[in-house]
């Protein structure tokens, strides 16, 4: 597995409404429209959120899937003899890595 962290930066969502509000807060808005631009913002970080956790989910059950494919099929090299006739399974095993 790569872990390389690209050159450049990583935005989450709270860094950029972190990076974005002062930029806003020099807009001169009044006090009712300031309070939706920051509600917004608000919404904004809790639908990412909301997001980035159902993307974790997803690539979690992946992963889980993957590794019960490997129990599986470790399980059936476990019951072959190194002297079986059909050896299948191992090409399945070499497929699933």
């Amino acid at each position: 597995m790569n872990h390389h962290v690209p050159d450049r930066v990583i935005s989450t969502p709270e860094t950029l409404v972190t990076r974005i509000h002062p930029i806003i807060g020099t807009v001169a808005l009044d006090c009712d429209c300031r309070q939706r631009v920051n509600d917004s913002l608000g919404r904004f970080i809790e639908m990412e959120q909301q997001r980035e956790t159902r993307r974790h989910l997803l690539s979690s059950r992946h992963q889980l899937a993957a590794i019960a494919t490997l129990v599986d099929l470790l399980a059936e090299l476990e019951e072959i003899s190194w002297q079986a006739v059909d050896r299948s399974v191992f090409c399945r095993i070499c497929a699933a890595v």
